[in-house]
C-alpha cells in the first residue's frame, strides 16, 4: 500500500480504491458457518456455579436475536449486560421496547440512553445489570 501511495497520484488512487470496491462487492459468495445461540456456548464456556460479570452484545441489528437465544437458567448467572441496539421497525416490533423487556423480565434494571452524537438516529446504548450490584 505504501509503495501505490508513493507512486499513484491522489485522483488516481482514489479511482483504484473505487473500481476495487466494486469489484470486491460486486462477487457474490457463499460461506457456511455453525451458529449457536449464547446458551449454547455458556454450557461449553462456563463451568457449575461460573458467572458472566459482563456480556456485550454488539451485532448489528441482531441483538434481539442474542437475547432470544438465552434460556432462563443462563440469563440468571449473567450480572451486567452492554448492549448496542437499533430501535428499528422490524416486522411491526420495536427493537429498544422488547430488548428492554426482556432484560427486565429476567430480573435486569436497565436504562436505554443515546448520546449526543447519536441523537435522531435509531441507535441506543443499552446497559443492564442485577440490582444491587454496580
Amino acid at each position: 500500500a505504501f509503495l501505490l501511495d508513493f507512486l499513484l497520484p491522489g485522483p488516481v488512487r482514489r479511482v483504484v480504491g473505487r473500481v476495487a470496491a466494486i469489484a470486491l462487492l460486486s462477487r457474490e459468495t457463499t460461506s457456511e458457518c455453525d451458529v449457536d445461540t449464547l446458551s449454547g456456548q455458556l454450557a461449553e464456556l462456563l463451568g457449575e456455579g461460573e458467572r458472566v460479570s459482563l456480556l456485550k452484545i454488539d451485532v448489528e441489528r441482531g441483538e434481539l436475536d442474542v437475547l432470544r437465544g438465552i434460556s432462563a437458567p443462563d440469563f440468571s448467572a449473567i450480572d451486567r449486560v452492554v448492549a448496542e441496539v437499533h430501535d428499528d421497525d422490524n416486522e411491526g416490533v420495536r427493537g429498544l421496547a422488547e430488548f428492554v423487556s426482556i432484560l427486565e423480565a429476567n430480573g435486569m434494571q436497565v436504562e436505554a440512553r443515546q448520546s449526543g452524537e447519536l441523537r435522531g438516529s435509531s441507535l441506543f446504548q443499552v446497559v443492564a445489570r442485577r440490582p444491587g450490584l454496580l
